[in-house]
């Protein structure tokens, strides 16, 4: 039989906590708690995303007994930014409708860029001149391997990925976006996908986790092995 506790937490503080817990558990080898549970709505500079925000200055502990062991109530409170764990159970109703948020709300992200589009163009016309020019035909490999490099920014990948995929996996491809501004990428991310990678990422700090250049790359690269996965 299985039970879920709320614990209430600073408003703002909900993944930070989540993800301490997380840490704390594994490295106790804790097998009592199932799941935990916890969303927010964010927006800062470059990065935004929103929900429902039903579970707003808490997080929810579904675990695998009925009871809330004695060592678990005294690690979960020794958490930073917990307040209190509620007494009362969360009933079947109550879980389903907390829990159930918008997954198919975006996280929005951007990506810097070393070189305009405009730069990224010039150079490749010049690598095509020297490739041209050149009779060495390692050397003219060598700038043609150049204009790829230049041309595999991570908006581009995303758009070789969309042709690349088929079935369910292109369809969840399809609902990444890109759009390129000046020095920037910015990405459209189901919040779905980001919460499937993020989950790969326990020991990593939520406010690392939604900055662009750190996980739209990671991203990009689990669609990749899907796809692959699926050929």
């Amino acid at each position: 039989m299985t039970s879920v506790f709320a614990v209430q937490v600073y408003t703002g503080s909900e993944i930070e906590v989540k993800d301490t817990l997380s840490r704390l558990l594994k490295k106790v080898g804790d097998t009592t708690v199932r799941a935990i549970h916890a969303y927010e709505t964010i927006t800062q500079k470059g990065t935004s995303f929103k929900d429902r925000g039903k579970l707003e200055g808490y997080i929810l502990i579904e675990l695998n007994d009925i009871k809330l062991p004695n060592n678990l109530w005294h690690l979960i409170k020794s958490v930073p930014k917990v307040i209190q764990i509620l007494k009362n159970r969360v009933s079947e109703e109550e879980f389903h409708h907390l829990t159930n948020i918008d997954l198919e709300s975006t996280l929005d992200v951007t990506v810097d860029r070393a070189k305009t589009e405009e730069e990224i163009a010039n150079e490749q016309r010049e690598l095509l001149h020297k490739a041209n020019m050149e009779k060495n035909i390692k050397k003219q490999e060598e700038y043609i391997r150049k204009m790829d490099e230049l041309d595999n920014t991570p908006a581009n990948q995303l758009k070789k990925l969309k042709d690349e995929a088929v079935g369910v996996i292109k369809t969840q491809i399809e609902k990444c976006k890109a759009f390129i501004k000046v020095k920037k990428e910015r990405f459209l991310i189901p919040f779905s996908l980001f919460l499937k990678v993020k989950e790969t990422l326990p020991d990593t700090p939520y406010e690392k986790s939604v900055k662009g250049n750190f996980i739209v790359p990671i991203i990009l690269n689990k669609l990749r092995e899907e796809i692959q996965l699926n050929e």
